[in-house]
């Protein structure tokens, strides 16, 4: 299964209002430096206890990291347990996303 999707592919489907989750598993102190506004930070350590609570398994999930590695991690992760459209990102601060930076 491919588990790849670009920036781009990501602000098409963000500016034709899809409806997904988009999850940032970087740090918090991370996604304070810049993160994609429409994003949902939940850190990596984090998505086992949360994310039964907080994603919805039947709306697809758009998972970002800095570097594409915790993404991928969380992506293997989630489907065995929410039954979840999964596709890590490599969104960086350098793409062309609506971005705030602290």
């Amino acid at each position: 299964m491919d588990y790849e999707i670009n920036p781009e592919e990501v602000k098409a489907r963000l500016d034709h209002a899809e409806a997904f989750t988009l999850l940032d598993v970087r740090e918090a102190w991370e996604f304070e430096v810049a993160s994609i506004v429409e994003s949902k930070l939940m850190p990596m350590g984090d998505v086992p206890g949360r994310a039964h609570q907080e994603l919805d398994p039947d709306e697809p999930i758009v998972v970002v990291c800095h570097h594409g590695v915790r993404s991928l991690s969380v992506t293997h992760w989630l489907p065995n347990r929410c039954a979840a459209e999964l596709t890590p990102g490599r969104a960086r601060s350098t793409a062309k996303f609506p971005c705030i930076e602290t």
